[in-house]
């Protein structure tokens, strides 16, 4: 990676392009990178926020399988009280997303979502997640990704 790169990575204050920048830099001229070329001690600060889920039993969508779920996102669920079938975000029980997954998985691209949400308490919640395909031979194997939100303490449906 050329030094000016890695002083954008550095730079670069959202998770979803850190996280970008890093698989494009992967992939290596190849259409997406295999799951065995990610470095969790390359992507750093970053990697307890980051997911690799496996789309082998691609028919059975409810059963997409987390071979990895950072210790960041499962610790936002407890100390945020989220609900672990959210339908907007990267989590425990993330087969809501099923359609976000089948879009990276048929066409082989990256998904970047930021968006909000209220909780059942009427907090807003921030977030920015992006899915990322990583294969062997063109054919996606798995998504590769990152999720962050922040609960919103200046909004409130109350």
């Amino acid at each position: 990676m050329a030094d000016d790169e890695m002083e954008r990575l550095i730079i670069e204050r959202r998770i979803t392009r850190r996280i970008y920048l890093y698989w494009e830099s992967i992939c290596r001229g190849r259409r997406m990178p295999e799951e065995n070329d990610i470095d969790p001690g390359a992507v750093g600060d970053d990697w307890p926020h980051c997911f690799l889920l496996q789309t082998r039993d691609i028919d059975h969508v409810e059963e997409f399988n987390f071979t990895y779920l950072g210790e960041g996102i499962l610790r936002a669920y407890q100390h945020a009280s989220l609900d672990p079938n959210n339908l907007f975000l990267i989590g425990p029980n993330a087969f809501h997303l099923a359609p976000h997954f089948l879009h990276v998985v048929t066409t082989g691209t990256p998904l970047i979502d930021h968006n909000h949400f209220y909780t059942d308490n009427g907090q807003r919640v921030l977030f920015r997640q992006c899915l990322l395909p990583v294969g062997k031979n063109g054919k996606v194997e798995g998504i590769f990704g990152a999720a962050l939100f922040k609960m919103d303490n200046s909004s409130s449906l109350n």
